[in-house]
C-alpha cells in the first residue's frame, strides 16, 4: 500500500510537471498550418544554449522533436529549464528498431559528456536507464512515462 501511495505521488508530480511545461499561449499567433510560431523560435535552444547552469541531456524516443506529444513536451520543459537556469542541454534521439544496448549507449554517451541530469523519453528506456545509472551513481535519471 505504501509502495503504491509513492508511484502514485511521483506519477501525480510527473504529470504536474509536463502539465506545467504545455504552451497556453492564446493570443492569436499561430500560423497558417495551425502550428504555433513560439516552437519556431525555440527550435535550436540545445544548439544555443552555453549558460554556466547544469548540463541537461535529453534522449527523445523514436519520433524525436515534433511528435506532437511526450518528446515535445520534455523539450518543452528543457526550454524553460535552459531559460530559468542558464542550462545547457544536448538532444539525443533514438532510430526505429534500436535495442537496449543503442538505448544504453546514447545515454552513456550523454553520462560520458558531462550532462547530469539525464532525462529519457518514454517506457522503452526504463530497463537501459536502470543499467546505466546502476554504473553511474552520481547521475540523476528521469524517465518520461516510465516503469
Amino acid at each position: 500500500m505504501r509502495r503504491s501511495t509513492k508511484i502514485a505521488a511521483v506519477l501525480v508530480a510527473a504529470t504536474l510537471t509536463l502539465a506545467g511545461c504545455a504552451n497556453d499561449d492564446n493570443d492569436g499567433d499561430d500560423d497558417a498550418s495551425g502550428g504555433d510560431d513560439t516552437a519556431a523560435a525555440s527550435e535550436d535552444v540545445c544548439k544555443t544554449a552555453d549558460g554556466d547552469g547544469p548540463k541537461i541531456g535529453l534522449a527523445y524516443d523514436v519520433g524525436g522533436r515534433g511528435d506532437q506529444s511526450f518528446n515535445d513536451s520534455a523539450y518543452a520543459g528543457v526550454t524553460e529549464l535552459v531559460d530559468s537556469l542558464d542550462a545547457t542541454c544536448q538532444e539525443a534521439e533514438a532510430n526505429a528498431g534500436e535495442n537496449d544496448a543503442d538505448r544504453e549507449g546514447r545515454l552513456q554517451t550523454l553520462v560520458d559528456a558531462g550532462y547530469n541530469p539525464i532525462i529519457a523519453v518514454g517506457f522503452v528506456y526504463s530497463p537501459a536507464v536502470d543499467k546505466v545509472a546502476a554504473a553511474n551513481e552520481d547521475v540523476s535519471f528521469a524517465v518520461v512515462d516510465g516503469y
